[in-house]
């Protein structure tokens, strides 16, 4: 048996923390303030055996096998983009790029050229005002549509929802 103050400087700590560790169930009770050397010293080392493992990093083994499952399932999913590919449910970006760009130069050139159309169809006698005002209009959606970025985007409203495509507004 030993006093509070040999064992503390044994374990490198205060006495007061030795006291704690006893009150905690981390080293056996004391009697009369003193503790059993042999004993308090194997529940002192088993309990710091027991922080390290439960405060131990990560084992080379686990994140291995994290890694590896990582990598499965990138690889599945590579396999499954190539299968869409192949079956036709999917276009490759660049094609789908290419396809968009050409889609909406053309839509673009028609905009362009359809005041001067119009106008004379709306207004015989004297075209030129409502070709401006056309003009104007197609100019500030031309403008709009340069401007929006299609991450800002917002999705189209739903087929069946209020104002989607069937909707038509409320009903």
């Amino acid at each position: 048996m030993v006093p509070a103050s040999v064992l503390a400087d044994v374990i490198g700590q205060t006495q007061h923390r030795v006291r704690q560790l006893s009150r905690e169930g981390v080293l056996p009770k004391a009697a009369r303030g003193q503790w059993p050397f042999v004993a308090s010293l194997k529940a002192y080392i088993q309990w710091l055996r027991q922080r390290a493992e439960s405060t131990a990093p990560e084992s080379d083994v686990a994140a291995l096998q994290r890694a590896q499952a990582r990598r499965m399932t990138a690889l599945a999913q590579i396999a499954e983009r190539k299968a869409a590919l192949q079956a036709g449910e999917q276009l490759p970006r660049e094609d789908f790029e290419d396809a968009l760009n050409a889609v909406i130069g053309l839509l673009r050139s028609r905009l362009i050229a359809l005041p001067g159309q119009a106008a004379p169809l709306v207004c015989p006698e004297d075209p030129r005002p409502a070709e401006a005002v056309l003009r104007r209009f197609i100019v500030e959606l031309l403008e709009e549509i340069s401007a929006t970025r299609v991450e800002e985007a917002a999705p189209p409203p739903a087929a069946d929802a209020p104002g989607g495509a069937r909707g038509g507004g409320r009903r």
